[in-house]
């Protein structure tokens, strides 16, 4: 036994004698602040320490948190556990004395210092539902715990605790910041507190942050067990993932897996998708170590995450060390590949991978046929898909949604409509669910073809499913009967559309002019015009359609313009071609205000001034990051909507078609330069410098007889064509040629003029 009677340290619990007189430390503390009516109370308390047993008078001194938070302090220790809980419950009967959260998280933990956890959970309760009640944030609650940690000298299991009790009341809003400031401050929380934060979060209907703490947990070395497993395969199943998901781990390792494997693979496979591949790559590194999934879903996702950051080699590199390393191929890897290639329209390299994997004895499963069918419909070979279509429907497969649409559009483009329609009545004896695009595709088509019949059925057909009053359909319903000379149901509907508060696109107004003008309903034509501009839709798309509005005053409008600065070419170009054309040179306006062409590399920036404010860069990225650079990372831009003049995106083409600046590509090698060069135009430039020659009449002279020469030439091979016009041109160009002729050198006149012209 330890000396009590040499012990003067006020500690709770220890008694000395003041006055002949036994007190607790308490009374010492208390006495020490001549607070002597509650210190004679206090010496007097019972062995039971019960709250109620606490006394006080009307004339005693108020209790206030330092008083509080001291006396609980010097009862810290685990003997003087309930009567630190007594005195808590005892002060806050006091008349003016309520705990501020400092006093709660004190007694807390010496409560849980001395495992009396249930009263330690009450006061959490109690005080988390107070701060989420009041102004006070749950988050305060949680850094005056850690304050307080070390003073009371308690254990890591206190925090265990408040993040279940946050779980058990439903706080789980800012959850992950409790988390992540107790991990930052070092403080790990045990697997029952992630399990019971994981089902609470699940129940609540937060699959992200279902994941988001699993990743946490995992991060953490605080590493699963069965019961977590288990709430995360029901977070599976509540997201309708786990059957998909099950197949795909089925595909990556060739045979079934545990819910431990299906559960890890899918955190990583989600991070992936996330766009989060480098802290994925982190986390399955690690749990690859602690052998929580198999090295063939481990290669299998490392390829995946090559493939998300388009590095093809790369993900091929780490293909061909899986095969070096025994591992077999597997049928999830080869898919991945074949959909990498039939998005970038590579459908040869496609089909070679489809080969190997039939020769090879895997399973070709539904993303594999759908990644062909939309790949080769894309590119124009829609008998291609087709045929992959019809495979997959002979091994019971049916095809995605998104696959069939690309091969309906497709077949109606090739007027293959019927064969559209009849695909999709098989499909939906297979349970397959159009959706409102593909019946859009089907209607256009049916329109193109003028079928009315063919139109209305489809359309009636959704009306059945409850798909008929959507924008889009009604959009392609409206254009579609306009081809089919149906402007009175046209017009029905368009009405519908006004009544639903859905305003048709500029298309249904555009094919509605056109429609009344080619009927010689002008005034119906206008009315429909004053509607589109009152909705302030885009009108250039009506008049490039050739169409006239009537009382519409058509004059030029003054708007930015764009200009190549031409000096440092003129003076490269002068060393090589006469002065005279350049030497008053002036900059290129190359804007052009076309619906077509290469888009002027210029961004504006929202709200900015666009005549002072704007980027010029080589592509959309390049043009944001100057932007946030200069502006914020919550920057928006756009770009102009101009495009470059036609002779200048011309020389662009070996850029656009060729791959150049790559001179090593096989179509640069192949097709450039080309064995006919379009040089007109350029002669016809260089001859004005040589017309204004100052050294030599004889120069001017032979330019212009062989622009004449050209000329001539020209209007017979145009003669076929415009007879009317050639006609007129050259019944001057013989006074004219004769003019030049007279002025050339003889061996000239002999060269360039034939008087055998018929």
């Amino acid at each position: 036994m330890r000396d009590t009677n040499n012990d003067r340290s006020g500690v709770g619990g220890t008694k000395v004698d003041v006055g002949n007189r036994p007190v607790t430390g308490l009374r010492l503390y208390l006495e020490g602040k001549r607070n002597n009516r509650l210190a004679i109370h206090c010496s007097t308390f019972p062995p039971c320490r019960k709250a109620s047993n606490f006394k006080t008078n009307q004339t005693e001194t108020p209790l206030n948190t330092s008083i509080i938070s001291k006396v609980l302090l010097q009862l810290k220790s685990s003997p003087d556990a309930k009567l630190a809980l007594g005195f808590f419950h005892w002060s806050a009967h006091h008349k003016q004395t309520k705990h501020e959260p400092s006093s709660y998280c004190i007694a807390v933990h010496i409560l849980v210092k001395a495992k009396l956890i249930k009263d330690a959970r009450a006061l959490l309760e109690a005080i988390l539902t107070r701060a989420a009640t009041e102004s006070s944030s749950v988050f305060s609650v949680v850094e005056t715990l850690v304050s307080s940690y070390a003073v009371t000298e308690s254990t890591h299991f206190v925090f265990d605790l408040l993040v279940q009790t946050c779980a058990k009341l439903r706080l789980i809003d800012g959850v992950m910041d409790v988390v992540y400031y107790l991990d930052e401050r070092g403080f790990k929380l045990g697997v029952i507190s992630y399990n019971t934060l994981i089902h609470v979060v699940e129940k609540s209907g937060q699959p992200g942050l279902v994941w988001r703490v699993y990743e946490h947990m995992v991060e953490n070395r605080t590493y699963p067990n069965e019961v977590t497993v288990r709430i995360m395969v029901n977070a599976l199943c509540k997201e309708g993932k786990l059957q998909k998901f099950v197949d795909i781990v089925d595909r990556m390792h060739g045979k079934r897996c545990s819910p431990w494997v299906i559960v890890n693979t899918y955190l990583i496979f989600g991070m992936v998708e996330e766009g989060r591949i480098e802290d994925g790559l982190v986390l399955l590194k690690r749990v690859l170590q602690k052998n929580m999934i198999p090295d063939t879903v481990a290669y299998s996702l490392v390829v995946y995450a090559r493939l998300k950051l388009g590095d093809v080699e790369s993900a091929w590199k780490v293909f061909d060390g899986m095969l070096k390393r025994g591992f077999n191929a597997n049928c999830f890897l080869y898919t991945l590949f074949i959909g990498v290639y039939c998005e970038e329209g590579k459908i040869e390299e496609a089909n070679v991978l489809m080969l190997e994997m039939e020769n090879g004895g895997l399973k070709v499963y539904d993303e594999t046929f759908n990644h062909l069918i939309v790949g080769c419909s894309k590119v124009g070979r829609v008998e291609e898909s087709l045929k992959f279509f019809e495979k997959m429907i002979d091994v019971g497969l049916v095809p995605s949604c998104l696959a069939f649409n690309e091969l309906v559009e497709g077949l109606c483009e090739n007027g293959d409509v019927k064969l559209a329609d009849e695909i999709l009545t098989l499909l939906l004896d297979k349970e397959f669910v159009p959706d409102e695009t593909t019946y859009c595709h089907l209607i256009s088509g049916y329109g193109k073809k003028c079928s009315f019949e063919g139109v209305m059925k489809l359309y009636h057909e959704m009306e059945y499913k409850s798909l008929s009053g959507s924008y889009l359909i009604l959009n392609s319903l409206i254009i579609s009967l306009c081809h089919c000379g149906r402007l009175e149901e046209a017009e029905r509907y368009l009405r519908v559309m006004k009544d639903q508060s859905l305003s048709p696109s500029g298309s249904v107004y555009k094919t509605l002019i056109a429609s009344y003008f080619e009927k010689g309903d002008k005034t119906r034509a206008d009315q429909l015009y004053s509607e589109l501009v009152g909705q302030g839709l885009d009108l250039r798309s009506c008049f490039h359609a050739g169409l006239f509005f009537p009382n519409q005053i058509i004059e030029p409008l003054v708007s930015k313009q764009r200009f190549v600065t031409m000096e440092s070419l003129a003076e490269k170009a002068l060393k090589a071609i006469y002065k005279h054309w350049l030497s008053n040179i002036k900059d290129w306006g190359i804007s052009r205000q076309l619906l077509w062409g290469h888009r002027i590399p210029v961004w504006y920036i929202v709200g900015k001034d666009y005549e002072e404010d704007y980027i010029v860069a080589r592509s959309t990225e390049e043009a944001l990051d100057k932007s946030r650079q200069k502006y914020g990372k919550n920057v928006e831009i756009y770009q102009d909507p101009d495009v470059l003049d036609t002779l200048f995106s011309s020389a662009l083409w070996p850029f656009s078609t060729l791959g150049w600046l790559d001179v090593s590509t096989e179509d640069f090698k192949r097709f450039y330069p080309t064995t006919m060069l379009e040089t007109g135009y350029i002669y016809i430039e260089a001859s004005k410098a040589r017309l204004n020659h100052s050294e030599g009449h004889s120069v001017a002279s032979v330019a212009q007889a062989v622009l004449l020469y050209v000329f001539q030439n020209i209007l017979k091979v145009l003669h076929p064509f415009m007879p009317f016009v050639t006609e007129e041109l050259w019944q001057v160009s013989p006074d004219f040629a004769e003019a030049v002729q007279s002025t050339l050198p003889d061996f000239a006149a002999v060269v360039l003029f034939r008087k055998d012209w018929t």
